[in-house]
């Protein structure tokens, strides 16, 4: 009898939208009890007839109140429900506790859906209609709004559209501050487009609308809409996108550091958005193969103290310009970083974030598969890299990334110390000083000891 009770001082907070399947096996189950008979299904639907009752009710309170604070309010009552279901274990009362646990999952699925949709007012778009000079400029300020909460979502369905190479590649800085432009946009239209469109095909500039737009994430995730992320240079702009850390260097290298520099980034690939959770690896991404040895040069590399030819070296030009380009963005991992025995300053001195940068301790070197450069995008919003280069002496590499202003951070030097150690020769061992350099990298320092260092 009490458990009855405990039971059914619980029936207001349960709702029901079982699939006819769910309720007859439910039933059934219950039945089973009594040998599946007539009293038994009767029993069954007068108890659901009262359940409905209760929902009806419970439901219309729910929809008064905002998702942020009903969806706990039920996961609190599953909880509690799936208790109940593990006290009446083994008994015909599981079934029936059960049944209503279930109930649980499409009302909350409701609200979460709710929470998540896509919305923009009508007080937006009424400003955007007064502003816009046409049609085309109206579609694309809704947009924007419509990409910007996309990306909160985390919606993953974004067309990342193909970008060519270095020297046309569509995404540039464009020198003035931290402004990045699009020379290549997307003309043709998109899902979204084709969608806005429509919604507002029989609207008037100048209107004023009384109705909000609201896509729910059952549209655009289940269709994966495909939507360009950034369409054009005023996608950039409207949804705060800015150059957060840039790095440049005039390469004047011997032809195989050249040529491996500029065929890592074609492989990486100029452009690369990073959604949250993406990550590089660069011996991957670059398909450094060292038994094919198929797309790179052989060229000098430090090993064992000395410089010896071997394939796909220069390749640590690459990284370092990587590593330099990202090193003021914290929305990208710091990766775990390794310097080079010997520092040359013609080959890792660079501009960074417009500052030339001669002192040593920002310079990232690779072998093979075993130690390599990766980076991943910790912020809940996309990053993009973009390498520029094409492979020509005189050329400027450039390695910048495009996100928010606030992933800016800043790298500072803090100094030097000694260091003394022994240095492999062909003629032997000799005794040297080394130079070890710290940096302030985001926050933390980095130390970076060099046996030597050539001009």
């Amino acid at each position: 009898m009490i458990r009855r009770w405990l039971f059914f001082l619980m029936l207001p907070f349960l709702f029901s939208t079982a699939s006819t399947f769910a309720q007859a096996s439910y039933e059934d189950s219950f039945c089973s009890y009594y040998s599946y008979t007539v009293e038994c299904y009767a029993y069954w639907d007068k108890a659901e007839t009262k359940i409905t009752a209760f929902v009806d009710a419970y439901t219309q309170k729910i929809k008064s109140q905002h998702p942020n604070d009903a969806i706990p309010k039920l996961r609190t009552m599953q909880d509690q429900v799936a208790t109940a279901v593990q006290y009446y274990k083994g008994t015909h009362w599981e079934y029936l506790i059960r049944f209503f646990a279930d109930q649980f999952v499409a009302p909350i699925q409701v609200l979460e859906e709710e929470l998540a949709a896509i919305k923009v007012d009508a007080s937006y778009i009424s400003e955007q209609m007064k502003n816009a000079e046409s049609k085309d400029d109206l579609v694309q300020g809704i947009r924007a709004m419509v990409i910007s909460q996309l990306i909160i979502n985390g919606y993953d369905g974004f067309n990342e559209r193909p970008f060519g190479v270095a020297d046309s590649s569509g995404l540039l800085n464009d020198g003035d501050g931290n402004k990045v432009i699009i020379s290549s946009p997307v003309y043709e239209q998109d899902v979204l487009d084709v969608y806005l469109n429509d919604l507002l095909s029989d609207v008037s500039l100048g209107d004023t609308i009384e109705y909000d737009i609201s896509i729910k994430p059952s549209v655009y995730n289940q269709r994966k809409w495909g939507v360009y992320l950034f369409k054009n240079t005023e996608d950039l702009q409207a949804l705060g996108y800015e150059v957060v850390s840039h790095r440049t260097r005039t390469n004047t290298d011997a032809g195989y550091r050249r040529k491996n520099i500029a065929t890592a980034f074609s492989e990486i690939g100029h452009v690369r958005v990073l959604n949250p959770g993406d990550e590089i690896s660069y011996m991957e991404d670059s398909n450094f193969d060292p038994y094919e040895q198929k797309l790179y040069e052989e060229g000098f590399v430090i090993f064992l103290d000395e410089e010896v030819e071997d394939y796909g070296w220069g390749l640590c030009g690459g990284s370092t310009a990587i590593y330099q380009g990202i090193v003021t963005n914290k929305a990208l991992s710091r990766p775990a970083l390794r310097n080079h025995s010997k520092r040359y300053h013609h080959l890792y001195d660079a501009t960074i974030d417009g500052e030339l940068i001669t002192t040593p301790g920002l310079d990232s070197t690779i072998y093979s598969n075993s130690l390599d450069l990766r980076m991943k995008n910790v912020s809940n919003h996309p990053i993009i890299l973009v390498l520029n280069y094409e492979g020509w002496t005189g050329e400027e590499e450039e390695v910048f990334t495009v996100g928010y202003a606030s992933d800016r951070w800043a790298v500072s030097y803090v100094g030097s110390r000694p260091h003394y150690a022994s240095l492999n020769t062909k003629t032997g061992t000799k005794s040297v000083v080394w130079a070890c350099h710290t940096w302030n990298i985001n926050g933390t320092d980095r130390e970076s000891c060099y046996k030597e260092v050539k001009e």
